[in-house]
């Protein structure tokens, strides 16, 4: 097939008017071979044209599909880029946490748990450590007149009692120069009962023949052990945290050997004595109209079914006069309606756990919260920690927390005076409302970072509960009281990881009330324990209808200064 460049050039087209006046006596061969070549022509003419238009069309869709492959791929690209750069953050900020999280654990293993900065060691302060010139010491400690004492006489060797000189005597004077020495003497004795007997010297029959005093009085009966000795175990296991074992190698060191199950029975006998006293101190805790609440974790080494592990909670309680503490498989709200009920109200201080906000909520209006503002100076001390960038912003927002301990400070030493105790109650509320203006200004900001968000909208949400102190000026603005009561549980648990049974682990609960009760309340476990025990061991079941009397908040004056809990006075004077 010819194409239409070949024919242009072979050919000349003749105008199809002037084909068909083609004169007459031209051939008809002729005529018919240019229609021909024409019709021929005009057939290639559209083949041509219709192809010109496929590859026309052709090269505008291909390039059609390349504009728009080109955009797919740029749209794919700046996507990727998008994607890249997302994640690239994400690992930034995951490594971020992991490296505050690692600063965490360097920090639990190898730092200070203390939060109390020394201005011994602060940057920039040439103060040593120890005493401080010019400030008073705690002074020495002289008065020991509350100890019983043992005399002794030192006498002048035999070849010392003439003159070296003439040989005469020295004659003794009535004098002597005194002075102590603080000793300590722990040995174990046997008291030796020697039950007297009289024979009758009459011949009437109605009468015994032979009288034997009475049985000496047993705490326990057919027990060996007297009051003393589970005093001691009471005392070193429940109030200092010392582990039976380790007590008895104690008197093992002194001759005394003692089996740790003759222990343990021995205390499940005396809770018969111990828990009545314990459901009172309960029943005082409930009554009471305001506490500081505080749980930890305890083990219980007993398999209980549809419990997965030895984990328990313990609780504590701490109120005006009683402190009570329970032991629970649970750590939510149910143990803390269990123990107040749902007709008790006052003001529960605590940390930010959920199920003290559960409680509350339940409680229609009967139950307000007072969280701690130790825990929210916390939240900014760790975030300063884990995050060093961010030290000065969270550093700043604790000497900020220390004002506000500082104004609350002044204002309860005003408590007497009505007018001042005015004047710094408006100027407390001042720093308040200046303190929520700052948070809130700074966590609408757009360029705060993640983890100082989460800290301030932790303030944000519990800030009703951190302002209960300032309309109840009798609330603590932290939960120290309680942290305090639960210290000494927490080092006995380290020291004897648990309970070894669910019975043990509610006796504990129940010690762990008591003692912490007469603590509480400046009385010597030891004395009062002593107290209780002889008492039981003259009345045995008897003791029960008295149990009143044994209160801390019920005993008189007298008893609880023979009771006291020795302290050294504040007022020591300074002879370092």
């Amino acid at each position: 097939m010819k194409t239409l460049e070949n024919l242009a050039t072979s050919y000349h087209v003749p105008d199809f008017d002037q084909a068909i006046n083609f004169s007459a006596d031209q051939p008809d061969s002729l005529i018919i071979e240019l229609q021909s070549e024409i019709a021929e022509l005009k057939h290639t003419l559209v083949q041509e044209r219709s192809k010109a238009g496929y590859w026309e069309n052709l090269h505008k869709r291909n390039v059609d599909r390349r504009e728009r492959t080109q955009e797919e791929h740029d749209a794919e690209l700046r996507k990727l880029r998008k994607k890249h750069k997302n994640e690239t953050q994400k690992l930034s900020e995951e490594v971020e946490q992991l490296k505050a999280k690692l600063r965490k654990r360097e920090r639990q293993l190898f730092g200070k748990k203390s939060e109390k900065r020394s201005k011994g060691t602060r940057k920039g302060s040439n103060n040593p450590r120890g005493q401080q010139k010019g400030k008073k010491g705690h002074g020495r400690q002289k008065d020991f007149s509350h100890l019983s004492s043992k005399d002794e006489v030192i006498d002048v060797g035999e070849g010392e009692k003439i003159c070296c000189n003439c040989q005469c005597p020295y004659e003794e004077m009535n004098t002597t120069k005194d002075s102590q020495i603080i000793e300590i003497e722990v040995k174990a004795h046997v008291r030796k009962i020697h039950r007297k007997c009289y024979r009758r010297t009459c011949q009437c029959k109605n009468s015994p023949i032979i009288k034997t005093a009475p049985p000496a009085p047993r705490l326990i009966p057919r027990s060996q052990y007297g009051v003393s000795v589970w005093i001691h175990f009471l005392v070193e296991k429940y109030w200092l945290g010392m582990p039976l074992n380790r007590t008895l190698k104690d008197f093992k060191s002194i001759d005394l050997d003692i089996s740790p199950g003759t222990i343990v029975g021995g205390f499940q006998y005396l809770e018969k004595f111990l828990r009545p006293v314990y459901n009172l101190v309960v029943q005082k805790n409930v009554t009471e109209k305001q506490w500081n609440a505080d749980e930890t974790r305890w083990e219980v080494f007993e398999e209980i079914e549809g419990k997965g592990n030895y984990r328990w909670y313990l609780w504590v309680f701490k109120a005006l006069k009683s402190t009570v503490f329970i032991l629970e498989p649970s750590r939510g709200t149910k143990v803390i309606r269990k123990h107040l009920g749902d007709e008790s109200s006052g003001i529960i201080g605590c940390d930010r756990y959920v199920s003290y906000i559960c409680y509350a909520t339940t409680s229609k209006g009967r139950i307000l919260l007072a969280f701690c503002w130790v825990h929210v100076r916390r939240d900014f001390i760790d975030l300063a920690k884990k995050y060093p960038k961010h030290e000065d912003w969270a550093m700043g927002w604790v000497r900020r927390i220390g004002q506000l301990y500082a104004f609350n400070k002044s204002r309860l030493a005003k408590k007497k005076n009505p007018v001042e105790f005015k004047q710094a109650d408006e100027i407390l509320r001042k720093e308040i409302k200046d303190f929520k203006q700052c948070a809130d200004k700074e966590r609408k900001s757009e360029t705060l970072t993640e983890p100082c968000q989460h800290v301030l909208d932790s303030l944000e949400n519990h800030w009703n509960g951190l302002t209960t102190f300032v309309e109840h000026p009798n609330v603590n603005m932290d939960n120290n009281s309680a942290e305090r009561e639960i210290r000494g549980p927490v080092v006995g648990r380290k020291n004897y990881y648990g309970s070894g049974s669910v019975k043990m682990a509610s006796f504990t609960a129940m010690m762990f009330t008591i003692i912490h009760t007469l603590v509480a309340n400046s009385i010597n476990p030891r004395s009062w324990l002593r107290w209780f025990f002889n008492e039981c061991v003259l009345k045995q079941e008897g003791v029960f209808s008295e149990l009143e009397k044994f209160l801390p908040w019920n005993l008189a004056e007298s008893q609880k200064n023979a009771l006291k809990l020795y302290e050294r006075s504040p007022e020591s004077q300074d002879t370092s």
